[in-house]
């Protein structure tokens, strides 16, 4: 994943990389799915090893959640969330 777009009404758009190595290319925009206005920081991070971009969440309540990338032949999507735990709030920066 390249970029992304998170609206006021909770729609996250994904812009997925769609060039060749050492290209600038984004392919269509994906709607990942509404209601991400429940999050006050998003993140992509391969969090589970398998070289793609996971989300991670975290809520103004201090829970973060994991969505694994489970992108295949070109269709955008992701597994529902995991959570990995309370008082993620303490922390200024999440990479």
């Amino acid at each position: 994943m390249v970029a992304t777009v998170r609206v006021s009404a909770g729609d996250l758009w994904v812009y997925p990389h769609a060039g060749g190595t050492g290209t600038q290319t984004l392919g269509s925009r994906a709607l990942i799915g509404n209601g991400w206005q429940t999050y006050d920081t998003l993140r992509f991070a391969d969090v589970n090893g398998d070289g793609r971009s996971d989300i991670v969440g975290r809520t103004p309540q201090s829970g973060l959640y994991v969505y694994a990338n489970t992108t295949s032949g070109g269709n955008v999507s992701f597994a529902g969330r995991d959570y990995m735990g309370t008082g993620w709030n303490a922390l200024d920066v999440i990479l």
